[in-house]
């Protein structure tokens, strides 16, 4: 499931944004401090509007950007930089998939990966 919000139009499918009460608009999420979610559709301005709405996925299985590289296995899933990486030390908000079974190689930072967010 997702919901259709008001967003800027410089995000991309698979950018993590949470929303910041000061400027009233979703950004880049730098942390887990505050909600999170994974726009998982291009931003589109609709004839009319003078604003740009996206897809954001807040809860379920989504392809979200990692902002590092991610292992085979997989793992825990923070966020940075509008992105996800594997740690299991810094607190986390799902899980990063692991890579398909007939691929062995490492996921490259800016790449999509499937995370379940919780």
């Amino acid at each position: 499931m997702y919901v259709r919000l008001k967003i800027g139009s410089s995000f991309q499918i698979g950018d993590v944004v949470s929303f910041d009460s000061s400027s009233q608009s979703w950004v880049s999420a730098q942390d887990l401090s505050k909600l999170v979610g994974v726009i998982n559709s291009q931003p589109t301005q609709y004839e009319g509007d003078d604003f740009h709405t996206a897809e954001l996925v807040f809860s379920g299985i989504v392809q979200a950007k990692a902002s590092r590289d991610v292992a085979v296995e997989g793992g825990l899933m923070a966020v940075e930089s509008g992105g996800v990486y594997v740690s299991a030390t810094d607190p986390h908000c799902g899980a990063i998939a692991p890579q398909i079974y007939s691929d062995s190689s490492v996921r490259p930072a800016g790449s999509l990966v499937m995370v379940h967010l919780r």
